[in-house]
């Protein structure tokens, strides 16, 4: 496998992430009644579809094909489904654990990434550098929600 074939493939890992966060955030506003979070998870689904609309170009622009769905891969797909039963019930304070256990998930995935052998493009590193910087502040965010819970 090349270079370029690496870099898509991790950039199309990333890439299945958003694809998931978005599945579960909507998930989540399908069944939440709090007000207050379900328009938290309406923005990071705004989000996470911009990220994914980006990713989606560089991987694009790198001549590779971007994936178009979502991978459940293992830990996340737990994540998201402890989320969907956490929404079951309607327990806001479990909602937000489950919430941060999947950002920190997605994370690290672009710690990752980031630290890798690969030799990224700079405007790869600075798009990846954005969406972890904004993915970090959301478990900011969703730990203050939490403890107000």
């Amino acid at each position: 496998m090349n270079y370029t074939e690496k870099l898509v493939d991790k950039l199309n890992d990333v890439l299945r992430r958003s694809y998931d966060a978005i599945q579960g955030y909507e998930n989540a506003i399908d069944d939440m009644n709090d007000a207050q979070l379900k328009n938290f998870f309406k923005n990071q689904v705004m989000e996470r579809t911009r990220f994914a609309g980006e990713l989606a170009s560089e991987i694009t622009a790198l001549g590779g094909e971007p994936v178009t769905e979502s991978s459940f891969k293992a830990a996340l797909h737990r994540a998201w489904m402890d989320l969907k039963s956490s929404i079951a019930s309607n327990n806001a304070e479990k909602v937000l654990q489950e919430c941060i256990r999947g950002e920190e998930t997605a994370s690290e995935d672009y710690k990752d990434i980031l630290e890798s052998d690969l030799s990224l493009p700079p405007s790869v590193t600075n798009m990846l550098r954005s969406h972890k910087a904004s993915i970090d502040a959301t478990v900011v965010k969703l730990k203050m929600m939490e403890k107000v819970a």
